[in-house]
């Protein structure tokens, strides 16, 4: 689902750099979804649409990277960076997670959040931004980034990189009935050890 879009910000900072700069079309507009409320022919930095693609996780931003790009040569620099980092279980078919085709698995995002922890930290510090923010551990001080994911075959997605006893410790919940709930019972677990 939208945990996608952590590659999404990879591939564009990759490919197009931070401070590029991204009009926004009508499809990008119109994808599902109404986060970020990008406006049709307006201009924003890549900077601009990374934080309504992490934060609100916008649909919208995450097309209108891909298209800026060149759409299907986007999804191919996402699907060769995933294996290039080692993401051998893992397949993209779009930018925004909104497609049942994206596929990955835990351990696969422990690799991809290695990746960005050590080359894009403003990824997550992007997501630790709580205006807007829709990830449920955002307030809590110990939080270092994460991200949010949910489609009706995917159920609930979640990501979330903590501070736990001075080193950074990942929690990845995927599949889950309630997912911010799941994540607080491994967490509690951790810091009980």
């Amino acid at each position: 689902a939208s945990i996608t879009k952590l590659m999404t910000a990879v591939t564009a900072l990759e490919k197009i750099g931070l401070e590029g700069q991204v009009q926004v079309g009508q499809n990008a507009v119109n994808t599902e979804g109404i986060a970020g409320f990008l406006e049709v022919g307006k201009s924003y930095t890549v900077h601009q649409l990374l934080e309504h693609l992490l934060r609100s996780s916008s649909n919208d931003a995450a097309v209108a990277l891909a298209e800026h790009y060149g759409y299907d040569n986007f999804i191919s620099a996402m699907n060769t960076k995933a294996q290039a980092i080692g993401m051998y279980g893992t397949k993209f078919s779009d930018p925004s997670g909104l497609s049942v085709l994206n596929q990955s698995t835990a351990n696969d995002l422990e690799k991809l959040t290695f990746y960005i922890f050590n080359r894009y930290p403003e990824v997550f510090l992007l997501t630790r931004i709580k205006d807007g923010n829709i990830h449920p551990f955002v307030d809590r001080l110990d939080f270092l980034g994460g991200k949010t994911g949910f489609i009706d075959e995917a159920n609930g997605n979640l990501l979330s990189l903590f501070n736990i006893f001075g080193r950074p410790i990942l929690i990845v919940v995927l599949g889950s009935e309630d997912r911010a709930k799941d994540t607080q019972t491994l967490y509690d677990r951790l810091r009980s050890r």
